[in-house]
């Protein structure tokens, strides 16, 4: 059984009508800074593979320069719900790393030092690596804290100009960065980690799918596939549209 049931076609208009809008979205300050969020429902907070899993995310779309257009209507994070996907939040994320970058990396350093080991930290459940000096960015802190695991699924791979800063990034044996795919984009790169995006659940699949959609454990703290080093037998992932 899985988690999450497949949305309809009158959410994908909402999700659709909303994702539009986030183009209009702009930095803004939020009262304190933010930094790296504890997990969410679906990464976990703690678990069997990593005692801490944080996360770091942007406003979707307007941070997403390589996104397609089937995730420009599909994006789950154009539900509207504001306790799940605290856009202004995000927002602020965006202004720190704009307006107070040092201070943002001093800030997500102390957190990543104050982090139970063994840590990981997921990138982007919303947003996407949006410029050269953001990806510089991450490289930096992900470069200084090898003892921490950092993952990724990003469809900024189908810009040239960052797909050389992203190559340097996913070098780094402590990330594990995924060319995040659907139909209508071109075809991933083949040294690349994939994660596809599967609209027919019915479908036979010789990829693995994601072993929290299918409820095989409980989140990723507790499953680790995605932010360990690939084995001979699997590497890429399968994601069912939710």
């Amino acid at each position: 059984m899985l988690k999450r049931i497949q949305p309809s076609t009158e959410t994908i208009r909402k999700r659709s009508e909303r994702l539009r809008s986030f183009r209009l979205l702009e930095p803004v300050a939020g009262p304190t800074m933010g930094g790296l969020e504890p997990g969410n429902s679906k990464t976990g907070t703690s678990g069997s593979k990593a005692a801490t899993v944080l996360v770091w995310n942007l406003p979707a779309v307007v941070t997403c320069p390589g996104a397609s257009q089937w995730c420009l209507s599909h994006c789950y994070n154009g539900d509207d719900r504001p306790t799940t996907y605290p856009v202004s939040l995000w927002q602020a994320n965006w202004h720190d790393y704009e307006q107070r970058r040092g201070q943002l990396k001093m800030h997500i350093s102390a957190q990543l030092l104050a982090a139970a080991p063994p840590a990981a930290v997921r990138l982007h459940s919303s947003g996407d690596f949006f410029s050269e000096d953001y990806i510089q960015f991450w490289t930096d802190i992900c470069s200084h804290f090898c003892q921490v695991a950092f993952w990724a699924y990003t469809r900024s791979w189908v810009q040239p100009h960052l797909r050389p800063h992203l190559e340097e990034l996913r070098r780094l044996g402590n990330v594990q960065l995924f060319a995040s795919h659907d139909s209508s984009m071109p075809e991933p790169p083949t040294d690349w980690r994939v994660s596809h995006i599967s609209t027919d659940r019915d479908a036979v699949l010789t990829r693995l799918v994601c072993p929290e959609q299918t409820n095989q454990t409980p989140n990723c703290a507790s499953c680790g596939y995605c932010f360990q080093a690939p084995n001979e037998r699997f590497q890429d992932v399968t994601f069912y549209e939710h």
